[in-house]
């Protein structure tokens, strides 16, 4: 066999490799038939002609148990839905959830918290302004996805997006969400007793850990917080699971940050006080 029939053999199982996937991909989407369904999704494009022609579905969405990839280790069955893709925006809907529209930077970041299956699961509202006007807002059943031109989509949910809902969400001092939620120093929330995550705000940090719940800094609290914990070692595993804050005032210019002990053995906190310009970290061995 000569060397170019060779090659030419092996460019087409190249080519065949490559296009696979999508293939496969493709064929585990199944046509919707629920007719309710059907019938709220056309309804919804209906009044929506903003979202153009549909360039795909509708496609049938199964209930699975799946367990969530954001460290909390519980399972929740997705509930059946289906869904359309349309040129400018998708509609989701399940039969717990109404027919709802995600678009743009916010269903770019759903996507990439996994759709429906993620931490957030499906749609319960359309992409609506935000209190300030300036940015855009979806909520889920499990949270929301908030999107601001100077910072982008990020998403906010559990025991963290309800304490920011409590604090007004972006009405609050802590503004919009800079980053998604996600893992916050695994060895010592392990010490700990359990995961830690922490989600960041154009004004504010929120915490959470099983033991002790969502706890939020901001104002000079926050600032001498990231101060200190920069010039910690790493290896010492110090000022990283709050436990408590105890402000002075309400905008955060006075106060202490408590700790959970971790394999350090331990006692931690973190004082700032902008009027002496006070900031310092303590550890008080055992």
């Amino acid at each position: 066999m000569s060397r170019l029939r060779i090659w030419g053999m092996i460019g087409l199982m190249l080519i065949v490799w490559l296009y696979l996937p999508t293939q496969l991909t493709s064929a585990v989407l199944t046509r919707c038939e629920n007719r309710n369904f059907r019938g709220a999704l056309e309804s919804k494009a209906a009044e929506n002609k903003w979202l153009g022609a549909m360039i795909e579905g509708p496609f049938a969405i199964g209930g699975v148990d799946y367990k969530s990839t954001v460290g909390i280790g519980d399972k929740r069955t997705i509930p059946a839905g289906c869904f359309s893709r349309y040129q400018n925006g998708m509609i989701y809907i399940s039969s717990r959830t109404k027919a709802q529209i995600v678009q743009g930077a916010i269903a770019n970041k759903w996507i990439k918290l996994d759709w429906e299956k993620g931490p957030l699961g499906y749609p319960i509202s359309d992409e609506l302004k935000t209190p300030d006007g300036k940015g855009r807002v979806s909520h889920f059943q499990f949270g929301s996805i908030y999107w601001h031109p100077d910072v982008g989509a990020f998403g906010v949910w559990g025991a963290i997006a309800e304490l920011y809902n409590r604090w007004k969400a972006t009405e609050s001092i802590a503004g919009y969400p800079i980053t998604d939620e996600s893992d916050w120093h695994k060895q010592a929330a392990s010490n700990a007793g359990g995961e830690s995550r922490l989600s960041r705000f154009q004004g504010a940090d929120i915490f959470w850990s099983p033991k002790h719940g969502a706890i939020g800094i901001w104002g000079y609290l926050r600032e001498c917080y990231w101060r200190v914990y920069r010039n910690v070692k790493a290896d010492q595993l110090l000022y990283l699971i709050p436990r408590r804050v105890s402000l002075v005032d309400r905008a955060g210019n006075a106060g202490t940050i408590y700790f959970e002990n971790t394999a350090t053995g331990t006692q931690q906190r973190v004082e700032a006080n902008k009027s002496v310009g006070h900031c310092s970290g303590y550890f008080t061995p055992r």
